[in-house]
């Protein structure tokens, strides 16, 4: 009995020691989410900041003022929250977590979803989204080298 909780063990601490084999294409999409969580938080900090400027600048007309200093602030604090859980994700996609590939592939398909809502509304512009979101989510789905690597 002391033999199997030993093999057990041991076999618990090899798979920890190991590290995964993440596909090149993982990697680019999460250096694409890191890129983008960034670029979100700059903004967002940008708009909070821009809320008290905002108001300083209108200080003759006072509810003008508030709201537009509240609506950015509101943005900013929107945006800084969005950017953050986007860095977790794509620093977890890295990582190869399977949660965070599951998470990628959902807003991927939502975001197909808007980009050919957005195409059937005449931005044909959206096409070039639509098929990123669908090469992205198409890949994390399905690719053979991408399943085997997150499911070890």
């Amino acid at each position: 009995m002391a033999k199997s909780k030993r093999k057990s063990v041991n076999k618990i601490d090899m798979n920890k020691g190991m590290k995964k084999n993440i596909p090149f294409g993982v990697k680019l999409i999460s250096i694409l989410y890191l890129i983008g969580a960034v670029l979100l938080i700059i903004v967002g900090l940008v708009s909070f900041i821009s809320g008290g400027l905002v108001a300083t600048l209108l200080s003759s007309l006072p509810i003008i003022a508030l709201l537009s200093s509240s609506v950015l602030a509101i943005i900013g604090v929107i945006l800084l929250l969005i950017g953050t859980l986007t860095f977790i994700v794509g620093k977890a996609l890295r990582k190869g977590k399977n949660w965070a590939r599951i998470v990628i592939i959902v807003i991927s398909g939502l975001s197909a979803l808007g980009d050919i809502i957005s195409f059937v509304s005449g931005e044909f512009g959206s096409i070039i989204s639509l098929a990123i979101n669908l090469w992205i989510g198409g890949y994390l789905l399905l690719n053979k080298e991408v399943i085997s690597a997150f499911s070890k």
